[in-house]
């Protein structure tokens, strides 16, 4: 399993052929201690129905990889993290016979150090944002931006949701639910939802703050309220999980259906307001999902490059999204072909 975190600068990751730990040491458990000896994590996959701490019964094997952060050998026992039984990410512990017994040499081990890069310099990317957005709302791929996982979701036998289609399988679960043909709800799905909108406010936050966007302030009200609902439903499913009472699903359902509504249109706002050239108010450019708009002071710099241009200054089309427009020169992008040019 790879992790889009392992492309952190601040993380330092390896990765440990079982027979390399095999050859090398007496046991999994000396090697768990070699690994926190000198400061790394270890993520191992175990069989955690022999972890008495999951609570679960022997025979029904159950496959996880437990971060282990500590040891104590007084004791005979490693600390670790992990979704528990219950769903909650708890710390614990594991006797050494406990790791022994439900590590069965899995392909690999993972371990993992912080790692402060001092080589590694972070800019802003607006043009990145704006990228990443559009993917989202049209849910497209935006892993081909990232450095380490150009290819991450490009698994043909593993289909993969992207974007505000991942809604429509909630909907789908949730309705399988409902006409009691699915017996659990991850709820862990509805803490993303709350936290993706938690992090959205922050970046308003900062683009609003760095002169990134216009109108900044109320795009931050609207995804605090959307950031609200979230959390209520977030809720609900907690009660639901207690209680199973299917009314409180129906309605989850309903109030997901306003979110999903409600989100299309604050993410559109939010491209419609992004200030792609920050140092420059009268130059700026504004994306939509129905097209481009211009500044008067922007269109009398730049040619618009499209046909079907008209006198509110739209361009309407749905394949292309704005890089820069810097001196008159507006940069885009195709994205039926990834091609970047520039037009003057």
């Amino acid at each position: 399993m790879r992790n889009i975190f392992l492309s952190c600068p601040y993380i330092k990751h390896q990765n440990f052929d079982f027979s390399l730990v095999k050859n090398n040491f007496k046991s999994i458990v000396d090697f768990a201690i070699c690994c926190i000896e000198n400061n790394y994590y270890l993520t191992p996959w175990l069989q955690v129905q022999h972890i008495k701490a999951f609570n679960l019964p022997l025979d029904r094997p159950s496959f996880h990889p437990p971060l282990i952060y500590g040891y104590d050998c007084e004791n005979g026992i490693f600390h670790f993290a992990a979704f528990m039984t219950n769903g909650k990410y708890e710390f614990s512990t594991m006797s050494f016979t406990e790791l022994e017994k439900s590590y069965e040499g899995y392909p690999y081990i993972d371990i993992f150090k912080h790692h402060l890069d001092h080589t590694f310099h972070y800019e802003f990317n607006i043009d990145l944002i704006v990228k990443q957005l559009n993917d989202y709302l049209y849910s497209t791929n935006s892993f081909s931006n990232l450095r380490e996982y150009p290819s991450l979701i490009n698994y043909p036998n593993y289909p993969s949701i992207l974007g505000l289609e991942f809604y429509n399988i909630i909907i789908y679960l949730l309705d399988k639910k409902i006409k009691k043909e699915r017996i659990d709800v991850d709820y862990r799905i509805f803490h993303f939802l709350f936290d993706h909108k938690h992090i959205m406010k922050k970046a308003i936050e900062y683009m609003n703050n760095h002169g990134y966007i216009k109108n900044g302030n109320d795009l931050y009200q609207t995804l605090n309220n959307l950031e609200e609902d979230c959390i209520i439903i977030r809720n609900k499913i907690l009660k639901y999980n207690i209680n199973n009472n299917i009314d409180i699903l129906i309605d989850v359902r309903k109030k997901l259906l306003k979110v999903i509504g409600n989100e299309k249109k604050i993410f559109t706002d939010i491209l419609n307001n992004v200030r792609l050239n920050k140092h420059s108010k009268d130059n700026a450019i504004f994306i939509s999902n129905r097209g481009i708009r211009f500044t008067t002071q922007a269109n009398k710099l730049c040619k618009c490059p499209f046909s079907d241009y008209d006198n509110t200054m739209k361009a309407k089309t749905q394949n292309f999204a704005i890089i820069d427009f810097k001196e008159g020169i507006l940069t885009y992008i195709m994205y039926n072909t990834s091609k970047i040019l520039n037009i003057i």
